[in-house]
């Protein structure tokens, strides 16, 4: 009896040793549809539950939202932006101060993909406000998530990486460089196509590129190797049904290795 006592203890030793040595990641995204769209945070935590790491994601999320729109409804106040503003959402008053109350490793923090163009001083403003409340928190690491240009207008590039490098080097957050690594893709691979049919949103392939990306600025690993496709990834909770990742491995292998090229930049 006392060595079956001492066998089922080691036992329980070894399953409390086994809980502490393996890592859970937990990343918010806060953002809109260039988030949602291919279910970003599931692809993200997809890729990094693998060699014994848990990662799980949060989701802050509105279509369209600014970084003006995140902060007016979690305050209940109504945006003033113009022809541009959103009327709040009362249903999202005080739901980020609740998601901050829970520990989280890092944040992501992505604005309207056109802010800077349309709205570039708010977009500053309201971004140093949204970080500085994220690191209040206790939140370790703010990511920035630099987003891209529309298909149709590819100059616009070099607006959202400059506005987006401005606001990091104000706050002290970290680029996740997106915009560009899909720029150096393009530039790589001509006649690819990482946009959606609307010349906005991102396909699948876009998506796992920025997925990478993520990957590789959470994890500090390379991103090669990772897997190409990620059939536990449904589009929502609503269609659980279709896959988002479903790509050939040679384009999954290209889009790793233009991920490979860029690191988090302040």
């Amino acid at each position: 009896m006392k060595k079956m006592v001492l066998m089922l203890l080691a036992l329980v030793g070894c399953v409390v040793l086994a809980a502490e040595t393996t890592p859970t990641k937990r990343v918010l995204f806060i953002g809109n549809s260039y988030t949602f769209f291919n279910n970003l945070p599931d692809a993200v935590a997809a890729l990094g539950t693998r060699n014994g790491e848990t990662w799980q994601v949060g989701r802050y999320l509105r279509g369209g939202a600014t970084f003006g729109t995140h902060w007016c409804d979690n305050a209940g106040e109504a945006e003033n932006r113009g022809k541009n503003g959103m009327t709040y959402d009362k249903k999202r008053k005080g739901g980020l101060d609740k998601l901050l109350k829970q520990r989280w490793d890092a944040v992501v923090v992505q604005a309207n993909s056109q802010e800077p163009f349309f709205a570039p001083d708010e977009f500053q403003a309201n971004g140093v406000k949204l970080i500085e409340k994220v690191k209040a928190a206790g939140v370790p690491r703010v990511l920035l998530y630099q987003t891209w240009a529309r298909q149709h207008i590819p100059s616009q590039q070099a607006g959202l990486s400059a506005a987006y490098a401005k606001l990091a080097k104000a706050t002290g957050a970290e680029v996740v460089r997106v915009g560009d690594a899909w720029a150096a893709a393009f530039k790589a691979k001509p006649g690819l196509v990482l946009h959606n049919p609307d010349r906005s949103h991102p396909n699948d392939k876009g998506s796992y590129l920025a997925a990478c990306l993520f990957y590789r600025a959470l994890s500090g690993k390379s991103a090669k190797g990772l897997p190409t496709r990620l059939p536990s990834v449904k589009w929502s909770s609503r269609n659980r049904k279709n896959p988002c990742y479903t790509l050939d491995a040679e384009t999954a292998t290209f889009l790793q290795d233009i991920a490979d090229r860029f690191d988090p930049a302040r």
